[in-house]
C-alpha cells in the first residue's frame, strides 16, 4: 500500500495524456461481475479460489473524460475439495469507497476505462474449523486499493460492454493460521507473509443516463438534459 500515491499520479499523468474536450456521459452507472484469481501470498494461492466479484458504481464525468463517483463490491473465495478435503470454509468480501478514472473515447463505437477503486473491505470467514476453538473472530476490516482496465464496446448510445481485468490489494496480511488451516495443510514458512491480492478477470458493463445523437458533423455529442 505504500505504492499507492504512485500509482494515483503514474495514472492521472497517463490519462492527462488522452484529455478530450467534452464527456459523453457525465452521469453514468458502471459494473462488472469476474472471477478472482489469488496471487502473490502462497498460502493464499494454495488454499483458496475465486467464485464470483461483483463491483458496481455511480460516477459523474467531468472535463476531459475523467470521471469520480462511489462504488460497492461483494466477492466470494472458497476452499475446494481439491485444495483441502472435506472442509468448506468460505472467505466474503464486501467494499465500499471511491472510484476515479478516465474513459478514452475510441471513436464512436469504443472506449477504454482506466480507473482506480479505493476504500474498505470487511472480511469475513464462515464454516472454520478448528482442532482447538480460536479465542477470536473469523472476520476483520483493512483497507484496499483496485486499479482496473475495461475495454467497453457500445451496442446501444447509451449502453455498453466489455472486458475487464483489475488487481485488488488488501493493506492486511492472508494468515492461514488465523483460520486454523495448519490442522489441516502444512504451510512452509516462505509460505507465509504477503498482502491478500487477486487478480479479477470478466465483463465490463456501462449505461449512461444522458444517450448521445448524432450532431451535423458526425459527431456524438451527450443530450443537453
Amino acid at each position: 500500500m505504500k505504492r499507492v500515491p504512485g500509482i494515483i499520479c503514474l495514472f492521472l499523468l497517463s490519462a492527462s495524456c488522452f484529455a478530450q474536450s467534452e464527456p459523453k456521459h457525465k452521469l453514468n452507472a458502471r459494473a462488472t461481475c469476474s472471477v478472482p484469481s489469488p496471487i502473490v501470498n502462497r498460502a493464499f494461492t494454495k488454499t483458496f479460489v475465486g467464485v464470483f466479484d461483483i463491483n458496481g458504481s455511480v460516477c459523474y464525468n467531468y472535463y476531459g473524460g475523467f470521471f469520480a463517483g462511489g462504488m460497492g463490491k461483494a466477492s466470494l473465495l472458497k476452499i475446494p475439495p481439491n485444495k483441502i478435503p472435506n472442509l468448506k470454509t468460505t472467505m466474503e468480501m464486501y467494499s465500499a469507497g471511491g472510484k476515479i478514472g478516465y474513459d478514452w473515447y475510441v471513436g464512436n463505437k469504443a472506449f477504454l476505462t482506466m480507473a482506480i477503486n479505493g476504500g474498505v473491505t470487511w472480511t469475513n470467514f464462515a464454516a472454520v474449523s478448528c482442532y482447538t476453538p480460536a479465542d477470536h473472530a473469523f472476520s476483520y476490516k483493512a483497507n484496499f486499493i483496485e486499479p482496473e482496465l475495461i475495454m467497453n464496446f457500445y451496442i446501444e448510445s447509451n449502453f455498453a460492454i466489455g472486458i475487464n481485468v483489475s488487481y485488488y490489494m488488501m493493506d492486511k496480511a492472508f494468515d492461514p493460521y488465523f483460520l486454523c488451516l495448519n490442522d489441516h495443510k502444512p504451510y512452509r514458512d516462505y509460505e507465509l507473509g504477503g498482502p491478500t491480492t487477486y487478480l479479477d478477470f470478466g465483463f465490463g458493463f456501462f449505461y449512461g443516463f444522458s444517450k448521445r445523437k448524432k450532431s451535423g458533423d458526425g459527431t456524438n455529442n451527450p443530450i443537453k438534459q
